[in-house]
């Protein structure tokens, strides 16, 4: 599963999930990442698919009610 989140994340931003974590950084805004400031949601989410917050909203947009 690592190996396949790995290409993914390659793929999609350049970056794999490893080396984002390695490189305590988001694989989508490249921004560094401090675990023990997100909320606990955000730190298992970063875990996950490397994505900080900002990340999340960038690859994942809300929708505005019609």
């Amino acid at each position: 599963m690592k190996h396949f989140k790995d290409e993914i994340c390659k793929q999609i931003y350049g970056i794999t999930l490893t080396e984002a974590h390695e490189e305590k950084i988001c694989v989508c805004c490249h921004k560094p990442v401090v675990i023990e400031n997100l909320l606990e949601l955000d730190a298992k989410e970063y875990q996950i698919s490397g994505l900080c917050p900002v990340g999340w909203e960038k690859t994942f947009p809300k929708k505005e009610p019609k």
